[in-house]
């Protein structure tokens, strides 16, 4: 796909040049994991102001919301996720090409958006121990 199309890039490694040029640099930051247990990557893109791509599970799914912080996509089974990736990839897309004002708010939202230990960890005592 890098060789079709100059602005989409494929790595096959990495070292901290890259990773931060990625955060700084791209539009879109696109992390379809079939399983992701927790997921730092999307948080930094995130911190940097860039909605990102994912498929909805683990901790991607607890930090992306999709329409407002970036795009997700999910699915009962493989083909559905697949069916479902592309479908809302297209989506992504679009809003970048066609509704720039929308897709201002999803990088806005996305920069706001924190996740501290002390938020954590009061959620997790909200949860625990109040009923």
């Amino acid at each position: 796909m890098s060789y079709k199309h100059a602005n989409f890039i494929f790595t096959n490694g990495q070292s901290e040049d890259l990773i931060d040029s990625m955060y700084l640099e791209t539009d879109l930051y696109c992390m379809p994991s079939l399983f992701e247990p927790c997921g730092i990557s999307q948080m930094l893109a995130m911190r940097n102001g860039n909605p990102c791509f994912v498929h909805h599970t683990g901790g991607l799914k607890d930090t992306v919301e999709h329409n407002v912080t970036g795009f997700a996509f999910g699915g009962e089974t493989y083909d559905e996720q697949i069916k479902n990736m592309v479908k809302n990839f297209s989506e992504a897309v679009d809003v970048w090409k066609n509704d720039k004002p929308k897709w201002n708010e999803i990088k806005s939202n996305a920069k706001k958006v924190r996740f501290t230990w002390e938020k954590s960890l009061d959620e997790y005592y909200e949860k625990l121990y109040v009923l």
